[in-house]
């Protein structure tokens, strides 16, 4: 059960230092308030959208009597406007891990697309991606498509999603297809403990894509990379330069570091080591990247174990993600991971995390500079460290920070962390 008040006050006081901000650098010193948002009871996974210019989009699943929904509402000045259904269905797949997204295609937040998972065959990982289209700003959809062509009853997931060019869709996910077999059932091992499936030596995960318009055409469809890790969460932007997906790798030496495919109108990259950690490990961690773009400006965290000490990462492009610097540690130790990023305007990121605390877990939120300084850590809230208690989501709204998370209480609810002023802003 999660431990907080109504209002939680953190106030943050100018420290001098190593790893401290310095030079009379704008911090964050707002208080933390819990504020009243719409998910309901049942309500977990949360994620953010944002109409550039305009209001931010939280979409969450939620409990129905013969099933689940996914639901969305927007954040304006007046407050929460009413949720609104993107679908409803009796056969998905609802994971901790692994769960839907809506995307904005156009600067007037009419244009959005959504995903969701649907179960396809009785094998545990045998579900497919959905994927919706709303022209008149979510208060209706259009039939649901599929972007990948094999249909196989294997394990289709961890999606991003990002516009594409001329109005169309960019969409990213993990594909296990190749686990197959002549049935087209999965032939997987659910050993491992971290939830999902794991593919043979001869049977692997890949990342793949595909652009997909609002009438449902599917192009450019490719392969990305023919050996993933598992079940990690995808991460991609759109920068000046192209669009950057940011994936948990697997070497046949079962190193399992962060990689990047850029693609651009010269076509895409190979598949390029964001930072050489080192991780090798024969189970999934489940600990996806995340990736935050302004323009050129392009920042990524991460979760490894290196030297057996568990640390979350941070590392810079100021080239649309073509180079990246060196890694900046963001924790100060007892970390648990499930990273999420935002790039403020003046270059540096805010990089939001999970870690273990005195009694239970907690959610931090650190802002890094980019040459590499780092403000004091922030408490956001106390947190259950099991996997029901899923992913914090941060995102920038008008002069605010919000954090959404699921609590995994007596009664699984998403909340909302809310704190005044954006530094950097």
């Amino acid at each position: 059960m999660l431990k907080f008040g109504w209002l939680l006050v953190v106030v943050l006081l100018v420290v001098s230092g190593c790893g401290g901000a310095q030079g009379g650098v704008e911090m964050i010193t707002g208080g933390v308030e819990m504020i009243t948002a719409p998910p309901g009871e049942g309500s977990m996974t949360p994620r953010f959208a944002t109409i550039p210019g305009g209001p931010l989009l939280l979409s969450w699943l939620e409990e129905t009597g013969d099933g689940h929904a996914l639901l969305f509402s927007s954040r304006t000045e007046a407050g929460w406007s009413e949720p609104r259904v993107v679908a409803r269905g009796g056969d998905w797949f609802v994971n901790w891990a692994d769960f839907p997204s809506l995307c904005v295609l156009d600067g007037s937040g009419q244009s959005l697309a959504a995903h969701w998972l649907r179960k396809v065959g009785p094998g545990t990982f045998a579900y497919e991606v959905r994927i919706a289209f709303s022209a008149d700003g979510g208060a209706t959809w259009g039939d649901s498509l599929v972007p990948h062509d094999d249909a196989t009853a294997t394990e289709h997931g961890f999606v991003s999603l990002v516009p594409g060019d001329k109005g169309r869709l960019l969409a990213f996910w993990l594909d296990g297809r190749n686990f197959a077999t002549a049935g087209g059932e999965s032939e997987v091992s659910e050993a491992g403990g971290d939830g999902h499936g794991h593919g043979s030596p001869t049977r692997e995960m890949t990342l793949r894509c595909a652009e997909i318009d609002p009438e449902g055409m599917i192009t450019a469809g490719a392969i990305l990379d023919d050996r993933v890790c598992e079940c990690c969460q995808t991460g991609a932007v759109v920068t000046g330069a192209g669009s950057v997906v940011v994936y948990r790798d697997r070497s046949p030496d079962e190193v399992r570091d962060i990689s990047f495919v850029r693609r651009s109108g010269e076509g895409r990259t190979e598949p390029r080591i964001l930072h050489p950690d080192g991780w090798a490990t024969r189970a999934c961690p489940v600990n996806g990247p995340a990736i935050a773009a302004r323009g050129d400006r392009v920042a990524v965290a991460w979760f490894t174990i290196s030297g057996e000490l568990p640390t979350v990462k941070v590392a810079f492009s100021g080239d649309g993600g073509r180079t990246f610097g060196s890694p900046v540690k963001v924790d100060d130790g007892k970390a648990l991971g499930r990273a999420d990023i935002l790039v403020l305007e003046d270059g540096s990121a805010l990089v939001s995390w999970m870690g273990y605390g005195e009694e239970d877990g907690e959610i931090l939120l650190r802002r890094i500079h980019s040459d590499g300084r780092r403000d004091p850590t922030l408490h956001i809230a106390n947190a259950s460290t099991a996997r029901a208690a899923g992913f914090p989501r941060i995102a920038l709204g008008k002069g605010e920070i919000l954090c959404a998370f699921t609590d995994a209480g007596d009664e699984t609810r998403v909340r909302v962390a809310r704190i005044a002023g954006v530094p950097g802003e």
